[in-house]
């Protein structure tokens, strides 16, 4: 953790279960997996919003609630015991994210101008906070739906998220996904936090479905994928610009057209919305 002048206030060096090793500082509550950590009266625990999570032992303290869908694995599993390869993620505005400096991998090398995308849903009652990105993650090369953990914004009383939460949340996806570039993005106010979840949840569903849709740099790739969810609002898919230039950097921008434009300086660790 660094402040605005760029000096260090808090390290921490983990075991892969979260255990930690060796740390200096402890200047905000947010730790292994982005998860807030409880450590009051000797508590220790990490919040994951529907359970707690003991790194001591590599164990929750409560069963899993979707258990019947991983009868195989312990009710009480992190990570299927795999914390390496996997991570744990834990009504309403959605976020339209890109990476506009950011290079992608291609058979013939690196090339920058088309950036990366992904898709950040806030449930604005709650603060709870979604981050979904596609990519040929996986060997084959043919595409998958990732998540990873991400700090929950906090709502102020005008029901938008305030923007120190906010500027937190981008700091850990820019880094984890953007490779600590800038952000760029659309800020789109929506009641379908719901509906736009249960989507993206359905696209992780389908990485293990041989004959999935394969990823297309023309046609299905991150910046379709991110716009896809966010069409789980009719009111949105209505709004929403009729892609031509697939690029994620064209999209983006395409959006910003006819949607508040979002803009994240990871140099200054600061958000503006217009």
């Amino acid at each position: 953790v660094i402040n605005q002048s760029g000096t260090v206030e808090e390290t921490n060096h983990y075991y892969p279960f979260g255990g930690v090793f060796a740390n200096t500082g402890n200047t905000q509550p947010y730790k292994y997996n982005g998860k807030e950590f409880d450590g009051k009266k000797g508590v220790n625990l990490y919040d994951y919003g529907a359970r707690h999570y003991d790194a001591a032992l590599g164990r929750f303290t409560t069963v899993d609630s979707l258990a019947e869908k991983h009868y195989s694995e312990s009710l009480y599993t992190y990570c299927y015991s795999n914390p390496i390869n996997c991570i744990e993620p834990n009504g309403k505005d959605g976020i339209y994210i890109a990476f506009p400096d950011y290079k992608i991998s291609t058979p013939i090398g690196k090339i920058g101008n088309l950036g990366h995308a992904g898709v950040l849903l806030i449930d604005n009652k709650t603060g709870v906070t979604k981050y979904y990105e596609y990519g040929r993650y996986d060997k084959e090369g043919k595409g998958i739906v990732r998540t990873f953990a991400v700090p929950d914004v906090k709502m102020g009383q005008d029901k938008k998220p305030t923007l120190e939460s906010l500027n937190k949340t981008l700091s850990v996806i820019s880094e984890q996904a953007g490779h600590g570039g800038r952000i760029e993005g659309a800020y789109i106010e929506s009641d379908k936090f719901k509906e736009m979840k249960t989507y993206a949840e359905s696209k992780i569903a389908e990485n293990s479905n041989p004959k999935r849709k394969e990823y297309s740099l023309r046609n299905n790739n991150c910046g379709t994928f991110a716009a896809d969810v966010l069409k789980q609002d009719p009111s949105v898919k209505d709004k929403a610009p009729v892609i031509i230039d697939s690029r994620p950097n064209s999209i983006v921008k395409e959006y910003q057209n006819s949607f508040k434009s979002l803009n994240y300086d990871p140099k200054k660790r600061q958000v503006k919305i217009e």
